[in-house]
């Protein structure tokens, strides 16, 4: 049987997103690559290696705190990966 990959607890596993919904809306990416699915993957990725107690209690905590904090750095402009621009992460120069 496989361990959740948090707490390696031995209960059923439940899927995780690997990109939160809210920062795959951030970034612009809603298509992923998948090479073990053979081709796109319209919508979330998701894998089977947590527990309900991590996926729902502490993942999505950390979620919701991640998706505050980015919230916060800027409005729901998207980030562009290939920007020097980093404004949004409230740089000084």
């Amino acid at each position: 049987m496989r361990l959740c990959a948090y707490c390696k607890s031995a209960g059923p596993l439940t899927r995780e997103e690997i990109f939160p919904k809210f920062l795959s809306e951030k970034v612009g990416y809603t298509t992923f690559v998948d090479q073990t699915r053979d081709g796109a993957v319209l919508g979330p990725v998701t894998v089977r290696d947590v527990c309900e107690q991590c996926n729902g209690v502490r993942l999505s905590a950390l979620d919701n705190y991640v998706a505050s904090l980015s919230a916060s750095v800027g409005d729901a402009t998207r980030l562009d990966p290939n920007s020097r621009d980093e404004s949004h992460f409230g740089a000084q120069r």
